[in-house]
């Protein structure tokens, strides 16, 4: 059987065959740094489509955050206890903001500095512990729930909520430095933000 040696050496040995081999071999490398700068190009535009996409969703996650911030402080100044009302008053909008804000936060934090991460994480390990010994204790004392529904005639799960919506007003009533501490830091990450991109 034939070698690739026994067909090349005819060629090497001619000098215009060796004029053209090096024609080749220079087309060759030519073609090589080509697709090498396709390739290089292509893997900066997936960077820069990466990095665009990135910093979309990161704008998502502030805008959002700063309006669910924007919408808790009036929920806050703009809520009125109803005198009448026998049971204790309850700001429900507010609770539920700060619930939205949490869950926001959950979920995109990748997108947020380090600073406001940490802490919400210091925030939120103190809400957890609340959060769970008051789903505990709704369970434990469930059969009094059903009770009080067959003689107010509410809603079992109705009063649960309540409970459990008194607990966490009064959490934030209590680590209120903590959860003024994170609303600043959203602040301030938002005014970095316009400051960098002129916003």
């Amino acid at each position: 059987m034939a070698t690739w040696i026994q067909y090349i050496t005819p060629i090497l040995e001619n000098t215009t065959s060796l004029a053209i081999l090096g024609y080749i071999g220079t087309k060759a490398i030519d073609h090589y740094k080509t697709r090498s700068n396709d390739k290089f190009k292509h893997t900066h535009e997936i960077s820069q489509n990466t990095y665009a996409e990135f910093f979309s969703k990161k704008m998502e996650a502030y805008i959002d955050l700063a309006s669910l911030k924007q919408a808790y402080i009036i929920a806050i100044d703009e809520y009125v206890p109803d005198p009448l009302l026998e049971v204790e008053n309850i700001n429900y909008k507010s609770v539920d903001l700060m619930l939205d804000m949490r869950k926001s936060i959950q979920s995109n934090s990748i997108y947020l500095s380090s600073s406001l991460v940490s802490c919400f994480d210091d925030w939120n390990k103190k809400f957890i512990s609340i959060k769970n010994g008051n789903e505990y204790d709704i369970r434990e004392r469930w059969s009094y729930f059903q009770q009080m529904e067959e003689a107010t005639g509410e809603h079992a799960g109705l009063l649960a909520d309540q409970e459990k919506y008194l607990a966490f007003e009064k959490f934030m009533r209590e680590e209120r430095m903590l959860w003024e501490k994170l609303l600043t830091n959203i602040d301030l990450d938002v005014a970095k933000l316009r400051k960098i991109y002129n916003l």
